[in-house]
């Protein structure tokens, strides 16, 4: 998804569960008892600047950060 536009990232996820002004977008796709999967996406002029991938599962936090 980087260097996508806004529109591509609508198109591809949806729309997001949090929208802010500052272009900062946050996704959880995965939501359980067990497992929970959180991506924020923040954006630079329209286009995917960074991509953090936040997995918690059993309490266990595992985090990816894509550049």
């Amino acid at each position: 998804m980087k260097e996508k536009t806004k529109q591509q990232v609508i198109d591809f996820i949806g729309y997001s569960d949090y929208h802010s002004e500052f272009d900062i977008w946050k996704y959880e796709p995965i939501k359980n008892l067990i497992f929970k999967r959180e991506i924020i996406i923040f954006f630079i002029a329209n286009k995917v600047y960074d991509i953090i991938i936040t997995d918690y599962l059993l309490g266990t936090k595992l985090k990816e950060r894509i550049y």
